[in-house]
């Protein structure tokens, strides 16, 4: 397959030019030799032409007559430079002065080089030459530059998003938590009921929302598994439909052949359904939504708007609309966390940063291809996984549920005394023996002097004085056989990742519930050692 090409990518080198020559004759013959050379000419008689050409749009290269009507051809250079992109634009003037005085005069008011009338074939092939590829020096060296500004920002908003993710998170478990035990308290509540559940419904939402900067930021643990693209949009299907409304269209066209992915089948459902979303948005008037996949072979390394895409086999997923399109200004920010060309109240933001990151944290990569009133395509590129082995899918049983019968112990370690607390009236209501501690210190220290078994111990990633994980090393040094239960607000830790894949400890996401809470103990509580290897960590 070939790709197509993307701005400002290497795959499209074709060089914008701007002529300015006041001879009729003689700007022909320049247009027609630059189109020959594969340029996009724009050509003026004047320099009033020019500057208005020069602020609709930017020019690699300008060859620019030393007599052009109206002012000379060095104040127009100066002009030119003057522009936002003007730095970036190689500038050539054409003269028959060629006296060293004049061309120094040239060289010193802004112009990059010179070209000698009355134009010698040789010469001027020469000239265009070096002109050409230092112009596309300037374009890759400008492009560079951008994409590492832009990749700066989108890093920087990535981690103030997981802090602020981090902090509601610990709010909403309190939030959550403290309206569940309400909600079962065994009294009469028909004036608070209703208030209690709108309370429930919009800690739930808001905790949608922090998945979201948590999608966009990278640091979320997920569940990796050999995914089929066409069996996930066949499995949504219904789904997409009811989501974009009867004045949609769904046009499906699939690979038969496709290759695998690994992934997260929730996060990859979630991607195409926020795609979905933002394709429905661009299409008021109905249209036709169309997803495609597809095998893709790179035979070299491709530079992508996100990063450099490394030769080898992917899977792209194609998500078009017929909708209005964008303009280059607001493709350039369609993937920051909470802009949004929508009226107030009518969107958040994330939809588009939240597939952003979930693509780049399966190792993919995502592109868009727009132009005003002509629709959108997005293009996602993931690694393809061959050759496919054939997965046994295993039944995810629920192990035996403990009772809660007063014997198990566990171990809590949380620095927001709210939480703990929460945690500690949940599961002690339940018949467990709690032990409570506020530091991996004070942790270590109940496992060294704590008289009986701990069967489980609890604690946040990110614990205060130490490393989660590392608290648990410890722990397990002093108390080889207890078991261990994560969680985290937010999680940026590639080990911990590492872990959770290779399924050697469970991870509870926060937000999470009374119940929940009660449900991953349970589920340690009731599987031997080894059987807790082989469960995937439960989360939200």
């Amino acid at each position: 397959m070939n790709i197509t090409p993307i701005p400002g990518s290497r795959i499209e080198n074709r060089i914008v030019t701007l002529v300015v020559e006041p001879s009729e004759q003689t700007l022909a013959f320049l247009e027609f030799t630059l189109r020959s050379r594969g340029h996009r000419v724009v050509g003026c008689r004047n320099s009033a032409a020019a500057m208005e050409a020069c602020k609709r749009e930017k020019f690699q290269l300008a060859l620019l007559d030393w007599n052009a009507c109206h002012s000379s051809g060095i104040e127009l250079c100066r002009e030119i430079r003057a522009l936002p992109h003007g730095l970036d634009t190689m500038i050539l003037v054409c003269t028959e002065k060629a006296e060293p005085d004049a061309l120094r005069l040239i060289l010193n008011t802004g112009a990059d080089d010179y070209l000698a009338k009355p134009f010698n074939d040789d010469f001027l092939s020469l000239r265009l030459n070096i002109a050409e590829q230092r112009a596309r020096c300037r374009q890759e060296h400008r492009t560079l530059e951008e994409r590492l500004r832009q990749s700066q920002k989108m890093e920087a908003i990535g981690r103030f998003a997981g802090g602020i993710a981090h902090d509601f998170n610990n709010l909403l478990t309190v939030i959550m938590g403290r309206t569940d035990l309400l909600l079962r308290m065994p009294v009469p509540q028909d004036r608070l009921q209703p208030n209690l559940q709108e309370i429930s419904k919009t800690a739930t939402r808001a905790a949608q929302l922090t998945r979201q900067l948590l999608a966009f930021s990278r640091q979320q643990v997920l569940q990796p598994e050999v995914l089929n693209l066409n069996a996930i949009v066949s499995d949504i299907d219904s789904m997409l439909q009811r989501l974009i409304g009867e004045d949609v269209s769904i046009l499906k066209i699939f690979d038969h052949s496709l290759g695998r992915i690994k992934a997260d089948a929730s996060q990859i459902q979630q991607v195409i359904m926020n795609l979905a979303l933002n394709a429905r948005d661009a299409m008021p008037n109905g249209g036709v939504l169309t997803i495609e996949t597809e095998n893709v072979e790179l035979t070299k390394s491709e530079n992508f708007p996100d990063g450099e895409m490394p030769p080898g086999q992917y899977i792209l997923l194609m998500v078009t609309d017929t909708g209005v399109g964008m303009d280059s200004a607001t493709q350039s920010r369609i993937f920051e966390p909470f802009f949004t060309t929508k009226d107030p109240g009518k969107g958040t933001g994330l939809g588009l940063s939240t597939v952003y990151g979930i693509v780049k944290q399966s190792g993919g990569h995502i592109t868009v291809i727009t132009q005003p009133n002509k629709g959108a395509s997005f293009r996602l590129y993931f690694p393809r996984i061959d050759p496919v082995p054939q997965t046994l899918q295993r039944e995810r049983t629920q192990p035996p549920m403990n009772d809660g019968n007063g014997i198990e112990t566990v171990l809590l370690v949380e620095e927001e005394p709210p939480i703990l607390n929460l945690m500690s009236e949940v599961l002690a209501e339940q018949g467990y023996q709690v032990l409570k501690a506020h530091s991996p210190a004070e942790a270590v220290r109940l496992c060294k002097q704590h008289p009986s078994p701990i069967n489980v111990v609890f604690t946040d990633v990110n614990s205060p004085d130490g490393h989660g994980m590392a608290l648990i090393e410890r722990i397990r040094g002093i108390r080889p056989a207890i078991k261990a239960l994560l969680t985290s607000g937010y999680t940026g830790d590639a080990l911990l990742e590492q872990r959770v894949h290779d399924r050697e400890i469970m991870f509870l996401q926060k937000p999470f519930t009374p119940d929940q809470l009660l449900k991953n103990i349970q589920t340690l509580l009731g599987a031997p050692r080894t059987a807790v290897a082989e469960m995937w960590p439960a989360g939200m």
